[in-house]
């Protein structure tokens, strides 16, 4: 049985906004139901001071970088797989669906998104590629910045980099921990959804006491 969380909720849990960046699979598995949630116009909330950052694989770059500049405004900041140096993005892309998804992804999966693959925004992906070819969170002081509570996830067996390269850049978050959770892919945030919702709300449980 698969479940799903609904987004609603998830903007609801927390006891505040929650920003996600990059993490559009975090409601659930990949389902023929869940695909179709996630095509649903989400209301949109205006004028938001402050909120939960959620990021995953880039994006989790991205919402590290908005946590170190704008403190006031990150109440949390949970990153998902995401990488602190740089990463070379290519279009086409070679690594194998096999390989971002895990072992353990169904063959539906491995399809949908080697359909998303093959028509992907140009402009966004050398947009993309050349943001991550340079830069180094821990060497230009982006990590030390952030002085909200940080939950980081990574995969034990991750072909994107290893528990230590994550944890050598997790430690120099001030107030923060790292989650390792057993999974040989490295897009954890779709191939282990419900881990990765899990852990989240739970630690954004935390942030209400």
């Amino acid at each position: 049985m698969t479940r799903t969380i609904s987004r609603r909720k998830l903007l609801h849990a927390g006891g505040g906004a929650i920003t996600t960046v990059g993490f559009s699979a975090l409601a659930g598995k990949l389902t023929s139901e869940t695909l179709h949630a996630q095509s649903l116009p989400v209301r949109s909330v205006k004028e938001v001071d402050s909120a939960h950052i959620i990021g995953a694989k880039t994006g989790g770059a991205v919402a590290m970088r908005f946590a170190a500049d704008y403190p006031k405004r990150t109440r949390s900041l949970v990153v998902v797989g995401g990488p602190a140096s740089p990463l070379v993005i290519a279009d086409p892309s070679p690594i194998p669906q096999r390989d971002r998804l895990g072992s353990n992804a169904s063959k539906e999966m491995i399809a949908y998104w080697n359909t998303l693959f093959s028509r992907p925004d140009r402009e966004g992906v050398e947009g993309l590629s050349k943001s991550l070819s340079n830069f180094d969170l821990a060497k230009e002081g982006v990590l030390q910045r952030i002085t909200a509570p940080t939950l980081v996830i990574t995969a034990d067996r991750s072909k994107m980099h290893s528990v230590e390269k994550a944890r050598a850049y997790q430690v120099q978050i001030p107030n923060s921990r790292l989650v390792v959770i057993r999974s040989d892919a490295y897009h954890i945030a779709a191939a282990n959804a419900d881990e990765c919702v899990t852990h989240t709300l739970a630690f954004l449980k935390e942030q209400k006491t």
